[in-house]
């Protein structure tokens, strides 16, 4: 072998790791097209809190509090709180107009969505303790949920009583334009081919943004996640900690999704940044978990660690690498020709030699085995490239399918702009994930919300 063999061979190696690193998620991904969690009625009713922290959320949160009184759920068993964090409009008191409880808090250093949790969290403490409901709901301001939803939950949660509940994320404006239906697209295929399949294999979950239930025994030293992405670093530490996180797939809430290239963009740089944070943070203790006797859901832990793992940004990284150890071999190796640099590669040409030797007629020089079998960089990355954009497509058309009864309302144009172009909805991650690198400050920028119903 020369050297570019060598190179090509070290590299094909790397991303063979990676791909066997993602199998648990095309295991996970195969059970949760067939199969579904399901979670015995229960006649006993828990006593929920729902906990809402809401800024300049005056058009929407009328939606979700009239969402939740309509509810088939004794209204006795529910209440409503509501942080308006660094209002400067009029959501506390279209809130407490609809029968809320209401708590302002002020601080502009503090703006972060953790905070104002914490801080809400603190004053229940002092004004009903904690322990007085039995779980809490966290909700955002532009969510709505359908009427069975507290059943749904309750059902789940008298099962599983000592487990944080996720629920089924819906986008309530999916027929908005395709970047709201991207959004809905990216979160189904999140539930059906993530959540759910975890579900099933008796997997831990991880908590995605809002729509999820907590045991008030898990608050009972109050609230303390304030990153950018709480969610994720929620995740994490109560993974760590072998609390199991329980999807529940039957259910489902609405979220409001961005229709702004501008607005899309400024969000998805908030995860991202929030995403290589918690990654720097909890990548470590993961790992330490893993290798922990007493740790009970080893798999799980592992699942989270690939989960935060930015891999787009690794793949990409070690693309870049792999090219510059190929160019400067093409600039030291006089005689070198372009091809023999980027294009011929001798180690899958032999793997074709003895293909040959059982099926006839194959020639290592077709375009086709080259494609699909050389390890030379021009022909893995166009095959990668392939492969994503096959894959995200096929991702779309099977949510139309799947989900289709779970989608109102988008036209048959809509749905098929939103299939071929949701490829690039997720090939601009990677242009996100550089930006996020080498920003420094990402702020909580408030997402406006137009309040449109399910």
């Amino acid at each position: 072998m020369n050297y570019f063999d060598i190179i090509n061979l070290i590299f094909s190696i790397l991303f063979s790791i990676i791909a066997l690193l993602m199998i648990l998620y095309l295991i996970f991904g195969i059970a949760g097209l067939f199969f579904k969690k399901r979670f015995p009625y229960s006649k006993e009713k828990a006593r929920f809190a729902v906990v809402v922290a809401a800024r300049n959320e005056e058009n929407v949160i009328c939606n979700l509090i009239n969402s939740i009184r309509n509810c088939d759920y004794p209204r006795e068993k529910i209440d409503i709180f509501v942080v308006a964090h660094n209002c400067t409009d009029s959501t506390a008191l279209v809130a407490k107009n609809l029968g809320a409880i209401i708590y302002e808090y002020n601080n502009l250093n503090e703006s972060r969505k953790g905070y104002a949790l914490n801080y809400l969290f603190r004053q229940i403490e002092k004004d009903y303790n904690i322990s007085s409901y039995d779980a809490y709901i966290i909700l955002d301001s532009d969510n709505t949920v359908n009427k069975d939803y507290f059943l749904k939950l309750n059902d789940a949660f008298m099962a599983n009583k000592n487990s944080i509940i996720t629920s089924y994320r819906n986008c309530s404006n999916f027929n908005d334009n395709i970047i709201s239906s991207h959004y809905g697209i990216y979160f189904m295929l999140a539930n059906r081919l993530g959540s759910r399949g975890r579900a099933y294999l008796n997997s831990t979950s991880r908590i995605q943004g809002t729509g999820y239930l907590i045991p008030s025994l898990f608050l009972i030293n109050g609230w303390n996640y304030y990153s950018l992405t709480e969610d994720l670093e929620m995740t994490c530490e109560e993974i760590i900690n072998n609390h199991k996180i329980i999807y529940c797939d039957d259910a489902e809430f609405f979220d409001e999704q961005p229709t702004s290239i501008n607005i899309m963009y400024k969000q998805r740089l908030r995860w991202e940044k929030g995403l290589l944070i918690v990654f720097k943070e909890k990548a470590l203790k993961l790992v330490k978990s893993i290798l922990n006797k007493n740790t009970k859901y080893k798999i799980s832990v592992f699942d989270t660690l690939i989960n935060i793992t930015p891999i787009v940004l690794i793949m990409s990284i070690i693309y870049l690498l792999h090219f510059i150890l190929l160019l400067i071999g093409f600039l030291i190796y006089k005689g070198t020709s372009f091809n023999d640099a980027f294009l011929n590669s001798s180690i899958f040409i032999q793997s074709g030699e003895i293909l040959s030797l059982i099926f006839d007629k194959i020639n290592t020089n077709d375009l086709w085995f080259q494609l699909l079998f050389s390890c030379s960089y021009i022909y893995s990355l166009i095959r990668v490239i392939f492969l994503f954009i096959l894959i995200s497509i096929l991702g779309a058309i099977f949510i139309y399918i799947l989900e289709n009864k779970r989608i109102k309302n988008v036209s048959i144009g809509l749905k098929i702009l939103s299939i071929l172009t949701f490829p690039l909805f997720l090939i601009c991650q990677l242009v996100i994930d550089i930006h996020a690198v080498f920003q420094k400050n990402v702020k909580w920028d408030t997402i406006p919300h137009k309040g449109k119903n399910k």
